[in-house]
């Protein structure tokens, strides 16, 4: 009996160190397997963030690269602009300075030929001429007597009165007049002579324009009376271009003064519609009084007429 009881106890004491073992080999497995999973996770992870990280740098790259090449953009840009406010600056210096060189040539070019024409008068526009608007409107329709001093045709009156003349001069047309003939209105010059003041001394210039002229030596012809004696006889394009826009000064003149006076009558015109207004509410208020007073005037003509009875 005990020798059956100790094998029953060996075997079951070889069957739990089996089972044990076998318990043992599944935990070790089990273990095993968990650490192969979890490094296969940490090298997946690993990857993924070394991808993230390369996906992050390259965007950077791209985007350092687009600074760049926007940074390499605006400042070209800003050379080109700088270098084209440096061109239109420095050709507005030039312009300038040759537009003052330009002027002070035809101030010299002027002052040459006043100073020439101060001592050489032209006699061809001394003598008569018809009434300028000045005289017209004084009723002298004699004509314009121009003074033996003259250089430009300018009236003696209007020289007095130191206002514009305008008048209609025609040499071709006295000439014909006095050799018999019939004159053309193509040969008709109309010349214009603006007085201005400038620091207490008279300057003359004049304007001169053909109408319609049939030919350049008609129109010489025309003009050849009314050029002032000087180094030359012909036009000089600077005198040209500088009464052209003296002539334009004085237009611009003449509408500032025109709408000035347009503006003036229009005030006027308000004014008096103002005062029409206070007068007429004045007289309102006055009729609306008159009735109260011609009541009491009644009841005291009444009285007076129950006392005389």
């Amino acid at each position: 009996m005990s020798s059956g009881n100790n094998t029953n106890s060996k075997d079951s004491l070889e069957v739990q160190i089996a089972k044990f073992n076998k318990q043992s080999c599944c935990r070790c497995k089990k273990l095993m397997k968990q650490a192969a999973e979890q490094e296969a996770q940490r090298k997946a992870e690993e990857e993924r963030r070394k991808a993230e990280e390369e996906a992050k740098r390259v965007a950077e790259e791209e985007a350092r690269k687009l600074a760049e090449e926007e940074a390499k953009k605006k400042a070209k840009e800003d050379a080109q602009k700088r270098a084209k406010f440096q061109a239109q600056w420095k050709a507005n210096l030039e312009r300038k300075a040759r537009e003052e060189a330009e002027a002070k040539a035809a101030a010299e070019v002027m002052r040459q030929r006043r100073a020439a024409s101060q001592h050489m008068p032209n006699e061809e526009v001394q003598g008569w001429y018809p009434p300028c608007d000045q005289c017209r409107k004084s009723g002298d329709s004699k004509g314009c007597v121009l003074p033996n001093n003259a250089h430009t045709p300018t009236c003696h009156r209007c020289q007095k009165m130191k206002v514009k003349c305008y008048f209609e001069v025609s040499t071709v047309t006295m000439k014909r007049l006095a050799s018999g003939k019939k004159r053309k209105e193509s040969e008709m010059s109309v010349t214009m002579v603006v007085m201005s003041l400038r620091g207490g001394e008279k300057h003359k210039r004049t304007r001169r324009a053909v109408a319609d002229a049939a030919s350049n030596e008609e129109i010489k012809e025309a003009l050849g009376g009314f050029l002032v004696a000087g180094p030359s006889m012909r036009p000089d394009p600077v005198m040209q271009v500088l009464d052209w826009q003296l002539g334009e000064v004085i237009a611009a003149i003449d509408c500032n003064t025109r709408e000035l006076a347009w503006l003036r009558g229009k005030m006027d015109g308000f004014t008096w519609e103002m005062k029409r207004m206070a007068d007429h509410s004045n007289q309102k208020s006055k009729g609306r009084a008159r009735p109260e007073e011609t009541e009491e005037e009644e009841e005291k003509s009444d009285n007076m007429s129950d006392a005389d009875e």
